[in-house]
């Protein structure tokens, strides 16, 4: 692979630094799950209601029910003549709430000369009440029936657009992420940040160690829940991020795994023989589980510092790329292709995991690890108690 030798050559150079080092700041913020979600409904609302508002059939009955709500708020009005005076308006329309009768304009008590006139205009206007009533819910259920029409239509549209950016943003984030340019770029980041990460992570693992032993010898009653916690190798899910309380909730489960082995291996022996299998099988353990805490430790660093940013750069170029730039998903591309990027470098983590960091891992165990965490082992074993050396069962 190109980038072991300058993944090797930062693990070199930035050891010595490793008390100083430091990740990069959280810039710009990761994109959770549920913010990539929420930000692709929001483009799926807008492309309906756009095409609601483009669709002819959908503009002519809003413009009908607009002039018609027009029409009912001139109300309906007669215009009495008297000789030597202005004509006088007598009008019936609706007024907070309640049809009201106004006179030239304004809501007054209408002249005992005009009752007469009043009283027929009140029937003319609940009868051209009735009428619009009628019509406005006719309008109104046209509308809403062609609405539904329109957004089932648009939305399944917008959906099948979705489905096929989202397959060819996946195909050419896979492809781009595993190019050298962007593999070398995240292998860079994540030697500078497992190293920053070394101390911590042992000083997690023994802390760890100790309770997590301690509590499983504890247990030498109950085999069945040993044996079910030496045999499941706690695993993280796919897309999973992690918070420092779920980080500590991770190692504690590592731990408990590696302390369950222990005990599950030397379960049969006894005295000075059980006393060399916890020795040997410790030191395994803590090598072993010093790995997966530092793996589990850089990845939540990588989450935030490293991979948020390269996502923001990949989703950039993916919906600048030619195959995916004529996409009719509006704002719901660009989280669309930050997800197939994050989800194309997590991808990558694994594989570099194991190709860059387990030889590297490896050798800075042998050279600066061993020796400490020998000592650490020495302590533990000895500040067990006598009982945890006798056999429990089918004794060897």
């Amino acid at each position: 692979m190109q980038t072991r030798p300058l993944f090797a050559l930062l693990f070199v150079l930035v050891w010595p630094l490793q008390a100083r080092a430091q990740t990069p700041p959280p810039t710009p913020t990761p994109q959770t799950s549920a913010q990539m979600e929420q930000a692709i409904q929001q483009a799926r609302l807008q492309h309906i209601q756009d095409a609601q508002n483009k669709d002819k059939q959908l503009q002519r009955i809003r413009k009908a029910e607009t002039a018609l709500q027009a029409k009912q708020a001139l109300g309906t009005c007669k215009a009495i003549q008297l000789p030597f005076v202005k004509p006088i308006e007598l009008c019936i329309k609706p007024h907070e709430g309640k049809s009201t009768l106004f006179v030239n304009g304004s809501p007054k008590p209408v002249p005992a000369a005009f009752h007469g006139a009043a009283l027929g205009l009140k029937k003319a206007y609940r009868v051209a009440k009735a009428k619009a009533d009628i019509l406005a819910q006719k309008l109104s259920h046209q509308g809403k029936k062609r609405a539904e029409q329109v957004a089932k239509h648009s939305a399944s549209l917008f959906d099948k657009a979705l489905q096929k950016y989202r397959k060819k943003a996946t195909d050419l984030a896979q492809k781009l992420a595993n190019s050298p340019e962007w593999k070398q770029r995240l292998a860079a980041q994540l030697a500078i940040v497992a190293i920053s990460k070394v101390d911590e992570a042992t000083k997690l693992a023994q802390q760890q160690m100790q309770t997590k032993l301690q509590r499983t010898l504890e247990l030498y009653t109950h085999p069945e829940k040993i044996r079910d916690l030496a045999l499941k190798k706690p695993t993280s899910k796919k897309g999973e991020t992690f918070d420092n309380k779920a980080v500590l909730l991770g190692v504690g489960l590592i731990m408990a795994h590696q302390a369950a082995r222990i005990a599950f291996v030397c379960w049969q022996q006894s005295g000075p023989q059980k006393r060399a299998c916890f020795n040997r099988e410790i030191a395994t353990s803590m090598r072993d589980a010093l790995f997966d805490v530092l793996a589990l430790l850089v990845r939540t660093a990588l989450d935030a510092h490293v991979i948020a940013p390269l996502s923001h750069s990949l989703a950039a170029a993916l919906t600048a790329h030619r195959l995916l730039s004529t996409a009719s998903i509006g704002s719901a591309a660009y989280p669309t292709a930050y997800a197939a990027a994050s989800i194309a470098f997590h991808g990558m983590l694994s594989t570099l995991y194991e190709a860059l960091l387990r030889p590297e891992y490896n050798k800075l165990f042998e050279t600066r690890l061993r020796s400490p965490i020998e000592r650490f082992n020495n302590k533990l074993i000895r500040q067990l108690p006598e009982a945890a050396f006798k056999c429990w069962g089918s004794c060897k």
